[in-house]
C-alpha cells in the first residue's frame, strides 16, 4: 500500500470491493475496508498505517475501533437526525454526517466545525482539507470510517426494506 500524504491536493478514488471498500491514488491501495466473515457485524480495516477492526458496540449503533493489539482507538455514538461522534483515545473528536438522498456527501468536521475531509458518492472521490493538520494514520482511518457507516447505512436500510415488506 503506497501513502496517503502527496494524495492530500485530490486524486483520491474509492471504490466497492464486494462486501468492503478500497481506496485507491493512480491504480495503487492506499487502504481497505472489508467485512471480517459472512455472518460476522464486524470489519477489518487495513492500509500502510495500521489495521484496525470496527464493530459494533451495544443496542444504539455505538461503534468501536480497535488496533492490532485490540485497544480501543476510537468510539462512535451516533446522534438520531444529526451527526455523529467519533472521539479518538486522545480526545480529539470529530462529527461524521451526510446530506443528500440518492447519492449522499458524506463529511466528517472537527470539533470547531472546520471540514476535515468529505467522500462524494456520485464522483467517488475523496477530498482531504489541506488546513486540517492530522497524521496519515489519522486520516485513513477517519476515511474507512466513514466507509463503514456508508455500509452499515446501507444494512440498516435493506433491514428496515424487507421489515416494511413483510409487514
Amino acid at each position: 500500500m503506497i501513502p496517503i500524504s502527496p494524495a492530500l491536493s485530490g486524486g483520491l478514488i474509492w471504490s466497492r470491493n464486494g462486501c468492503g471498500y478500497e481506496v485507491k491514488r493512480n491504480d495503487r491501495v492506499v487502504a481497505s475496508l472489508r467485512k471480517t466473515s459472512f455472518w460476522s457485524s464486524d470489519y477489518h480495516a487495513e492500509s500502510g498505517c495500521g489495521n484496525w477492526r470496527f464493530f459494533r458496540s451495544g443496542m444504539l449503533g455505538n461503534v468501536e475501533i480497535l488496533d492490532a493489539s485490540n485497544s480501543c482507538v476510537a468510539a462512535f455514538k451516533p446522534s438520531w437526525g444529526g451527526p455523529g461522534t467519533l472521539t479518538f483515545a486522545d480526545g480529539q473528536s470529530f462529527l461524521v454526517v451526510s446530506h443528500g438522498c440518492w447519492r449522499p456527501v458524506w463529511k466528517v468536521t472537527t470539533a470547531d466545525g472546520e471540514v476535515a475531509l468529505q467522500i462524494r458518492t456520485r464522483e467517488r472521490t475523496i477530498e482531504l482539507e489541506k488546513q486540517t493538520d492530522l497524521p496519515e494514520n489519522r486520516w485513513l482511518l477517519l476515511v474507512l470510517f466513514v466507509f463503514y457507516r456508508m455500509q452499515q447505512a446501507e444494512e440498516d436500510g435493506a433491514v428496515a426494506a424487507v421489515v416494511a415488506a413483510i409487514s
